[in-house]
Parts: C-alpha cells; sequence; structure tokens
C-alpha cells in the first residue's frame, strides 16, 4: 500500500472540516426555523385565545343555556298554515303577493283570497279572479286588488265584506286601519285620479290630476287626510311631490316639493306620512311641514316599512368585510342606524317593529334600533320569509309554510 504523503493529509483534514462546518451550519439553520415557528405558534395561540374571550366577555349573556333555548329557535316546533293550503303556486309562483294580516298571514293569488292565523287552524278561503294580484292590509282590514286592472275586494278577519271597480286601470291601492281605501288610478282625459272609499267601498271623494302622475296614496283616520306620492317633469328632470287631501274640500290642502328626489310607495301612520324617495325616505307631518329627509349616497337595493313610521332601508355595500348595510330611517332619529350583513341576502320583511332578515345562515329578527333580538336557525330550502305581528316568523319552502 502506498504510504499518505503529508499533502494528501492536510487535504483529508480540511475536507472533514469542511463538512462538519455545513453540518453545523445546517444545525443552526434548523434550530432557528424552529425557534420561529415555535414562535409563530405562540403568537396564533395568543391571538386565538385573546378573540375568544373577546367574544366571552361581549356574547356572555347570550350564551347562558337559559339565554340560548330563549335566543336560538329551531325550525322543528313550527306550525304549518293549513288554512293556506297549497304551496306551489305561492311558494314557485311568481303571480302572488302575501303578509302579515290580523292574527296570521294572507296570501292572495290570482285564483284565491286565502287568510291563516298562526294557530293554523283557522282563516279562510275566498274565490277572486286578479290578473296581477296585490294586497294592503291594516288592522282587521285585508284588501286584495288587481294592479293594473280594476277589481278592488275588501276583506276582514271573517271574509269578503264588499268589492267594487275602480275608475280607472289601478296603479296603486292602500287600506287604512278603520278600512278607509285609496285608489291609485289611471283615469281617461286625465294623467291619474285619486279616489277614497268607505269600508263598505262606497266612493267618499275622488280627484283627478292634470299636472302630476300619482304613483301611490295612503288614509291617514288621526288626521282624516289622504296622503299621494305623485311625480312631474321639471326642467328635463323627475321631480317628487307629495299631495295632502282633506277629504271633505276640494282639491290638494297641502303640497310639498321633493325636488329629483322622486317618491314611490307611501304610508300613513298617527297623522303623519312616510314616503320612499329614489335615495332615502321623506317624514311629514299632516299639516304639510317636511319634518325630515333621510338620502343616502349608497345604491338602494330593497326595503320594508316597519308599520310604525318607520322603514328599513337595504342597501349595497362596498365594504370588504359586508355585502349588505341596512338602515332604520324615522322621523325622530337624525342618524340613522345601521347593521352590516356579511353573508348573501335573500329576503327582508318588517312588521309591528321587527326587521326580518333571511340569509344562507338562517332569520336574524332586528328591533328598530337593528339590535339583535331572535336568531332562527333554518334548512337551507327555506327561500322566503314573512314577520307577523307579535313577532312570529313564516317561513317559505317548496313543501309549505311553517310559523315558528
Amino acid at each position: 500500500m502506498e504510504n499518505e504523503t503529508p499533502e494528501k493529509k492536510i487535504v483529508a483534514d480540511e475536507a472533514v472540516e469542511q463538512l462538519e462546518s455545513e453540518f453545523r451550519a445546517r444545525r443552526r439553520a434548523r434550530r432557528r426555523r424552529r425557534a420561529i415557528l415555535t414562535a409563530a405558534l405562540l403568537l396564533v395561540l395568543t391571538a386565538v385565545t385573546v378573540l375568544i374571550v373577546l367574544f366571552f366577555v361581549k356574547y356572555w349573556d347570550r350564551l347562558s343555556p337559559k339565554e340560548v333555548s330563549r335566543y336560538v329557535d329551531l325550525r322543528t316546533p313550527g306550525t304549518a298554515l293549513t288554512r293556506i293550503g297549497g304551496a306551489a303556486d305561492i311558494v314557485t309562483g311568481t303571480n302572488s303577493v302575501s303578509g302579515a294580516y290580523a292574527d296570521g298571514l294572507a296570501v292572495i293569488t290570482t285564483t284565491a283570497v286565502r287568510y291563516a292565523t298562526v294557530r293554523g287552524g283557522d282563516g279562510y278561503t275566498e274565490a277572486a279572479v286578479l290578473g296581477s294580484p296585490a294586497m294592503s292590509a291594516s288592522g282587521d282590514y285585508l284588501l286584495a286588488y288587481d294592479r293594473g286592472g280594476r277589481s278592488l275586494l275588501l276583506f276582514d278577519r271573517d271574509g269578503l265584506l264588499a268589492s267594487a271597480e275602480a275608475v280607472g286601470d289601478v296603479i296603486s291601492a292602500s287600506v287604512s286601519e278603520k278600512g278607509t281605501v285609496s285608489v291609485v288610478s289611471e283615469a281617461e282625459g286625465y294623467m291619474s285620479a285619486l279616489s277614497v272609499y268607505d269600508a263598505a267601498l262606497r266612493s267618499v271623494y275622488r280627484w283627478y290630476s292634470t299636472e302630476v302622475r300619482c304613483i301611490a296614496a295612503a288614509f291617514d283616520e288621526t288626521s282624516r287626510q289622504a296622503g299621494v306620492s305623485a311625480v312631474f317633469a321639471a326642467d328635463g328632470e323627475l321631480c317628487g311631490r307629495v299631495l295632502l287631501f282633506d277629504v271633505t274640500a276640494e282639491g290638494a290642502s297641502h303640497t310639498v316639493d321633493l325636488g329629483v328626489s322622486a317618491p314611490s310607495e307611501i304610508w300613513a301612520c298617527s297623522g303623519a306620512f312616510t314616503v320612499r324617495t329614489a335615495n332615502g325616505a321623506a317624514f311629514l307631518s299632516s299639516d304639510g311641514s317636511l319634518t325630515a329627509l333621510r338620502t343616502f349616497a349608497e345604491p338602494i337595493r330593497g326595503f320594508a316599512p316597519d308599520g310604525l313610521g318607520g322603514l328599513y332601508l337595504l342597501l349595497a355595500s362596498d365594504s370588504l368585510t359586508e355585502k349588505y348595510a341596512v338602515a332604520h330611517v324615522d322621523a325622530s332619529r337624525e342618524a340613522p342606524v345601521r347593521v352590516g350583513v356579511s353573508e348573501d341576502l335573500i329576503a327582508i320583511h318588517a312588521a309591528d317593529g321587527l326587521l326580518g332578515v333571511l340569509t344562507a345562515r338562517g332569520v336574524r329578527l332586528y328591533d328598530a334600533s337593528l339590535a339583535e333580538k331572535r336568531i332562527i336557525s333554518t334548512d337551507p330550502d327555506i327561500i322566503d320569509i314573512r314577520v307577523l305581528r307579535g313577532g312570529s316568523v313564516v317561513l317559505f319552502s317548496r313543501d309549505g309554510l311553517t310559523v315558528v
């Protein structure tokens, strides 16, 4: 064997030392990575712990077993609205409307007017012929009418009270809590007409418009006035106007111009009127004073009257954390309250001051301050809701209607 020279031994030693140095560097790198991962894990665990603590601190009052049982409802204990009948033409059809009425739900279709109470057994079904069914309900009275036709049908809790034909094709109609009916219709030779009927559908007042196009009307029993929302053209723009009528005198007693904020629906409540406009809401007193005008920069995607003189508005949101914002406006609160909705929204509906919001995660009920009052866990097949007087909610699915 050839003897190892000093030069070869030096080269071998240097190679060994280089390998050991590389191994030591790798060990240090692994230790640094482990230290970094451990620190990151500790930070994540700390953040999660803090979030959990904050969640429990904020929502502790809702997490006790007693509170959870009150606050969160499941669908299973619901009551079927058997008096409404089959759900196919109501849920899947396009020619039907429904809403809170008396002690339950009213559904108007092209062939029938149906009413069922929350008890499930009471109510009625009355035959009707309505090309484009529409409805209005207040107190013990239910008005079914044909939008674009002339039929007017007035009901109470026991069934049909009276029927009549409008002077022209109906644009919109409403009933007051004492049965007074206000109708805006077409009128030959005029831009539109306002007709007011008593609870027997006898005509008590009529006004023909030559200057404005009437959109909707409502009758206030407190002031005995009819309020009308209308539009007209001025300087190439569509402008809005609200007219108030004393039904014992000829012509409008008060006129309020809204500028380019064109109005649509109008509601009466205890001597005042609420008007939905293209960008918000207007509030008027019975003396014709504009008590409040609420406007929003965001596009309005939906609305729901609260039944108490206020209005819930569904606003488009450009926030990264929410898809919509729900705002509540009324005449008394200058700054509207808002709540964000982060999920896809399916439907909203309101009654007696309560707002129901249906998303894929269920139904949430809010009061007028948009404080969350109740959560209803629903099946994914729920496609619509109606909030009833007293806070019950009707869940619409293709299998039927259920009250919870």
